[in-house]
């Protein structure tokens, strides 16, 4: 899935190919854009969509966490037939390469080929994904991992192993893998524990990930950070006899804690476990690794506490078993700066390190997160635990590059070609305005169209049927684009939008349509939804310059309607003159307090084309229209420091709003401008013009709305 503020990149490029062309095909520069999505982005589990120019290959066997594509090139050579690609380890074994088999036929299309994500794996150079060969009309694109976790779970607690294991991370914060899955059976005492940072800049995941492994694999490694650390995973157990750790900031003794720190490497295969060792930032200065009382940057209160921060190490021999440890242990017991001045962020040989260092960092600042722990400004300081209970196992998972075992498929299919005339929708070969009332009806979902017709409706060929088509075809049929005058030149832009008022009268809701455009408009085609158990949509009200435009309307879908405004002669839209939407209201009420929300809109130019188009105001709040003018008193009175002042105007009025004092002296002025028909409130909050508090005293309210005017008094208190 995406994750929320996680930046994404996408190379975006266009081809073109003609069968006939020299070359035959033709591709633009690449544009690469960023993108953040700021909200969640999937409801359940995510599914990756590819457009009709690629084929996502499925993951047919094996744990990778990379993908690979089919792109299609030419799409007169597919075949129809289903292929495979998997993968093997090339001459000298010392690179993994892939090929790919038709298994239809049975032959082999590619063979060897070490390119992954666009980089020649056996020489390390970058050749780009484009550089793969082309066969049977397409070219398969194989991308390694996204280098990153894939998950934090805890396997086991002071009962045991976990059924599913239980989440052990913040997904709320952008997390990956289970979260809070399962989170009640992590622990047996009822507290819960988060796999997290202790630094406040980097506790989201999309910053998290980068920073506590910023020296992974030493400072200056060039195959550092979180690729040092891919495939291998880490495990933190919190055992009986524990470990030790490096108090380095403040003691420079190693210390005893309750925390084994390893690295299980492949799951599957503990034969290659080797212990890791940390030291760690005492906070509180007591000479031991503790709870400390402080809330957690993951925190949204103040009752999350968190563990002092740890800084992983390995020894560089990565031997498996405890003999990396056991050095490590020693060489820190006897001089606390065996490794330099920068054991926990160096590695032996690169930047930062000691002549003779054995440690190579892989983990900083990394903290568990007692979540609602206890509130850590009480004084005891009291929380469900203070560690993690014994046997409670953390898992940290990296993705997995492909390996031999992967295998990825894809079946193609061969290409359809549709043969009818654009325009002749109903396919009948005659292009007319049966053709226009086949497509009108798909528009209004009150018909659907086979995919041939879909082709022929596509009448501007911009993968879209919409009213733009309908403007086209209409060109067609007349014979010429001279739909409108000569003088008159098509819309490039508009702008389009609803008054931020429905307004509610005699059982009747109006919904004022804004519109403006830098040219002339040919057809309109809204999307509305509205409250379908209080609101039935009715003919929209045109003004009389409408004449020779159609209007059809339907809703298809409870609460959702689609209009239509367009000419069979050539009449443009009165762009000046909008028209005003209605709605019955059959609720028996006239307090209702729904929305009607313009969802989208396609704006047609002379040429069939759609125009680009830009929103205001999409949603109007149904307004009750008074009956009377009104001035409602203000409450509270007497008040301090704020009174709301209520009025009533049941016709486009102007209205102003002045404050005067008893003297007869204006202090302020609250509303001056023009208004349509509704209820309104205005706030005052005790101040002239100028923002300065007003002393206690009497002040008056004046309101004017057209002719009507209305005096009331105030009272101000301090």
């Amino acid at each position: 899935p995406l994750k929320t503020n996680r930046a994404y990149y996408f190379g975006v490029t266009a081809y073109g190919y003609n069968q006939y062309g020299i070359p035959k095909t033709l591709e633009s520069p690449t544009s690469i854009l960023t993108i953040r999505p700021q909200i969640g982005t999937t409801a359940g589990e995510a599914v990756t969509e590819y457009g009709e120019s690629s084929i996502a290959a499925e993951h047919g066997s094996g744990a990778s966490d990379g993908s690979a594509v089919a792109v299609v090139i030419d799409p007169f050579a597919i075949t129809g037939d289903d292929y495979q690609i998997i993968f093997h380890l090339n001459a000298d074994s010392t690179t993994l390469v892939w090929d790919v088999k038709n298994t239809s036929d049975g032959t082999t299309l590619v063979s060897g080929n070490p390119i992954q994500g666009g980089v020649n794996m056996e020489t390390a150079g970058k050749v780009g994904v484009n550089a793969n060969p082309i066969v049977e009309g397409f070219q398969v694109q194989v991308n390694g991992p996204p280098e990153e976790f894939k998950d934090f779970y805890t396997t086991h607690n002071a009962a045991g192993a976990i059924d599913g294991y239980a989440g052990a991370s913040a997904d709320y914060n952008g997390y990956p893998g289970m979260g809070r899955t399962n989170i009640g059976n992590q622990q047996t005492n009822g507290s819960t524990w988060f796999i997290t940072t202790s630094n406040g800049s980097n506790k989201n995941y999309e910053d998290f990930f980068g920073y506590v492994t910023r020296y992974c694999g030493g400072y200056g490694n060039p195959d550092g950070g979180i690729k040092y650390l891919i495939p291998d995973d880490i495990e933190f157990r919190f055992t009986a006899t524990g470990s030790k750790m490096l108090d380095w900031w403040n003691t420079e003794l190693v210390v005893d804690t309750p925390l084994e720190i390893w690295n299980i490497g492949d799951v599957s295969t503990p034969d290659d476990d080797f212990q890791l060792m940390a030291c760690f930032y005492d906070s509180d200065g007591n000479g031991a690794w503790n709870l400390y009382q402080d809330d957690s940057p993951i925190s949204g209160g103040s009752n999350d506490p968190y563990t002092e921060a740890i800084y992983v190490m390995e020894h560089k021999d990565r031997a498996p078993g405890t003999a990396g440890y056991e050095a490590m242990v020693a060489a820190f017991t006897a001089n606390a700066s065996a490794s330099g001045n920068y054991p926990w962020a160096s590695g032996a040989g690169f930047a930062l390190s000691a002549p003779d260092q054995i440690t190579t960092a892989i983990l900083m600042n990394i903290t568990f997160a007692n979540w609602n722990g206890g509130d850590v400004t009480a004084d005891p300081f009291v929380v469900d635990a203070d560690m993690p209970e014994t046997g409670t196992i953390f898992r940290m998972v990296t993705t997995k590059p492909n390996a031999t075992d992967d295998v990825f498929e894809f079946t193609t299919s061969p290409p359809t070609v549709y043969t009818a005339t654009k325009g002749d929708v109903n396919l009948d070969n005659v292009v007319n305005i049966s053709d226009i009332v086949t497509l009108i009806n798909h528009i209004l979902q009150t018909d659907t169209l086979t995919g041939e017709q879909e082709y022929a409706a596509d009448y501007n060929y911009d993968l879209s049927l919409n009213v733009s088509d309908v403007v086209g075809i209409i060109n067609h049929i007349l014979g010429t684009y001279a739909r409108m005058l000569a003088s008159e030149i098509d819309a490039q832009s508009a702008r389009i939008g609803f008054a931020e008022r429905a307004l509610l009268s005699d059982n009747k809701v109006r919904v004022p349509l804004s519109l403006s455009a830098d040219g002339t408009i040919a057809a309109i085609q809204l999307n509305v939804a509205y409250d379908e158990n209080s609101l039935v949509p009715i003919t929209p009200d045109l003004g009389p310059d409408w004449s020779g435009i159609q209007v059809l309307y339907n809703s298809n879908k409870a609460g959702e309607v689609v209009y239509l405004f367009y000419s069979l002669n050539g009449s443009p839209i009165p762009v000046n003159n909008p028209p005003v939407l209605q709605f019955n209201n059959f609720s028996g009420t006239n307090e209702l307090t729904s929305n009607i929300e313009l969802v989208d809109a396609v704006l047609a130019s002379g040429s069939g084309k759609s125009i680009e188009l830009a929103y205001e105001n999409q949603v109007a709040k149904i307004s009750p229209v008074p009956d009377s003018y009104a001035l409602h008193p203000n409450y509270p009175n007497p008040f301090n420091p704020i009174t709301n002042i209520s009025y009533d105007i049941p016709f486009e009025s102007r209205v102003t709003i002045h404050i005067y004092n008893i003297l007869g002296q204006q202090v302020t002025t609250l509303v001056d401008l023009n208004q349509a028909p509704g209820r309104y409130r205005v706030l005052w909050h005790g101040k002239n013009d100028n923002g300065e508090k007003l002393s206690s005293g009497v002040y008056i309210i004046s309101f004017h709305a057209n002719e009507y005017a209305r005096k009331q008094k105030v009272m101000l208190i301090k």
